[in-house]
Parts: C-alpha cells; sequence; structure tokens
C-alpha cells in the first residue's frame, strides 16, 4: 500500500443516478490508498453503502455549490485531493505515485469542455487567456 491518501471531493445534489455510479466505480476500481468525501445537499437522503474508504454527510439546508464542495473537503485529511462532479469520469490509473514528492505540481493542464462552449467563450473572453480559449 502507498504510503499517502488521496481523497476525491464529490459534491453533489439532485442526481442519485449519478452518484450511485460513481460509488459503484469507485469501490470496484479505485486503489486502496483513494477515499470518497461525499457532501450531499439533495432534497432526499441517498442511502450510500458501507465502506470504510466512503465518508459521506448529507446538508439539508439549501446552500451553494462552493460551500457543498468545502465541507467534502473537510471529510478526509488526505495528502492530495481531487475535485470532481458526480457526472465525471476518475481514471485511477493516474500515476499520483510520481507527484508526491513536490511541493507544487507545474506544467498539469486540465480541460473542460460542455455543449456551449463558444456561448461561455464569447461571454468570458476579455477575462480569460487565449491559452484556453
Amino acid at each position: 500500500m502507498s504510503d499517502f491518501l488521496v481523497s476525491i471531493v464529490l459534491p453533489t445534489k439532485d442526481r442519485p443516478g449519478y452518484l450511485r455510479g460513481f460509488i459503484n466505480r469507485f469501490i470496484h476500481d479505485s486503489p486502496e490508498n483513494w477515499a470518497l468525501a461525499i457532501a450531499d445537499n439533495s432534497v432526499s437522503p441517498f442511502e450510500v453503502p458501507q465502506h470504510e474508504r466512503i465518508f459521506y454527510t448529507r446538508e439539508e439546508r439549501l446552500m451553494p455549490i462552493k460551500s457543498n464542495t468545502e465541507i467534502a473537503y473537510e471529510l478526509v485529511n488526505a495528502d492530495f485531493y481531487l475535485f470532481v462532479g458526480d457526472d465525471d469520469f476518475v481514471n485511477y490509473d493516474l500515476d499520483i505515485e510520481s507527484w508526491k514528492d513536490y511541493d507544487i505540481i507545474n506544467g498539469m493542464v486540465a480541460y473542460y469542455w460542455w455543449k456551449d462552449i463558444d456561448k461561455f467563450r464569447e461571454f468570458h473572453s476579455d477575462q480569460l487567456s487565449k491559452r484556453f480559449i
């Protein structure tokens, strides 16, 4: 087992189908040194399977995604954090072992696409670096 812990930070709200799929894949595919921290802000409770590496909390009062994300972040004290949405895909083959001795990880680029990317670009073009547009 690795000597570091990776926590997947997963805020969610009213999407039980995605959450169920994410949890099932986590249970079957994730390495032993990964944990899943879920902050649920759904209207209805979600039954999370008992698992030693899954940490779940539910907040009934309505809150912004930022607050829900912060709650999930606080659930696990880890060496690395991976912030995802409940409909995201996680590649559990990431070579995090080679990153663990760096204080800052440089040169890594994350890309995020959605179908109205052109509207986003038009609206935010003055705020974005040309390399992201």
